[in-house]
């Protein structure tokens, strides 16, 4: 396996990460901000696991962790930056012009060019 920018991402040296067998990472969930997910980064020795979703809840003077299951999360995943609500919308835009503009299947680009939305 190549590099990979997750494992450039850890804390201290990146000769830590390059001497384990494996490393996970741990990271809000994206989803919804009072959970977080346990993410496979590196793992040598098998496949990597499913990511796993857990909360932690008051517990007296603790804490409790309620394990709430796989997810479909990966660690390069939970450490893409958020897009901004700008670039969401221009995002969407530009999928929902293509959806329409294929809708009835391939299309060549002089077809397609005169309908696209401005850019702004």
């Amino acid at each position: 396996m190549g590099c990979r920018a997750t494992e450039h991402r850890g804390s201290g040296s990146i000769g830590i990460i390059g001497a384990v067998r494996s490393a996970l990472l741990v990271a809000r969930d994206p989803d919804d901000p009072r959970r977080r997910v346990i993410a496979p980064m590196k793992q040598n020795l098998c496949e990597p696991g499913a990511a796993v979703a857990f909360s932690l809840e008051p517990a007296g003077k603790a804490v409790r962790v309620v394990w709430s299951g796989e997810t479909a999360h990966t660690a390069d995943g939970l450490l893409v930056q958020p897009l901004r609500r700008e670039e969401r919308m221009a995002h969407t835009e530009a999928v929902e012009f293509l959806r329409a503009a294929l809708a009835e299947g391939e299309a060549l680009r002089p077809r397609c060019s005169g309908r696209r939305p401005r850019s702004g």
